[in-house]
């Protein structure tokens, strides 16, 4: 039997890679929401199952974003380039997996489109493996930045980092987020090495 490390060999139709993409791009923006919830837990101080039944019954992004605005206005205004970045990015992709989760593919097509066939022109838009992929890539970035915000901004007590991650964050919270990052951004790709320390902070 084959071990689960050797995968070079698998070769999946392009339907199959394409719902294997779509779930990971679902797991993604799950982890966006967790962080998020997580972040509002920490903003109201307000014990963990409340946050929780306060976070995931509302389901209207806009009202998620006014919630987060009006607190974080009140506590980091200092940071709102950063925050509103982020919850505004956060908009936007909650758009797109909207579309990821209601679309469908048409027979082998690896592509994901509006239902409605019968009416689909050459500008219909669609989403394809790499529109996935990108948008997995958007979501980590998202995700990462929420969960680092949260602990260096709102720490648990005794919660320990690493002094390095905390000052290269401090420094990414006084920036805007804005997605796709420019090249001189710490968070773009070019400057994620592997003896960087914002290497899989996140968790």
């Amino acid at each position: 039997m084959a071990s689960n490390d050797d995968n070079s060999d698998i070769h999946l139709a392009p339907v199959d890679n394409l719902a294997l993409l779509r779930g990971r791009a679902i797991s993604a923006y799950a982890r966006v929401d967790w962080h998020l919830f997580m972040l509002l837990q920490a903003l109201t101080d307000v014990p963990h199952l409340v946050a929780a039944e306060i976070y995931y019954n509302i389901v209207n992004t806009r009202s998620r974003v006014a919630i987060f605005t009006n607190i974080l206005s009140t506590t980091f205004i200092e940071l709102k380039p950063f925050w509103s970045g982020v919850l505004s990015e956060y908009g936007k992709l909650t758009t797109t997996r909207n579309s990821i989760i209601h679309w469908v593919s048409r027979g082998s097509d690896d592509r994901l489109m509006p239902p409605n066939f019968l009416s689909h022109k050459e500008t219909t838009p669609s989403i394809g493996p790499d529109d996935l992929i990108s948008f997995c890539a958007k979501a980590d970035q998202i995700s990462e930045a929420t969960w680092m915000f949260t602990r260096i901004m709102l720490p648990d007590e005794g919660d320990d980092i690493i002094s390095e991650i905390c000052e290269t964050w401090l420094g990414i919270f006084q920036l805007p987020f804005v997605y796709p990052f420019p090249d001189s951004h710490p968070l773009h790709p070019s400057h994620r090495g592997r003896s960087n320390p914002l290497r899989s902070s996140a968790r």
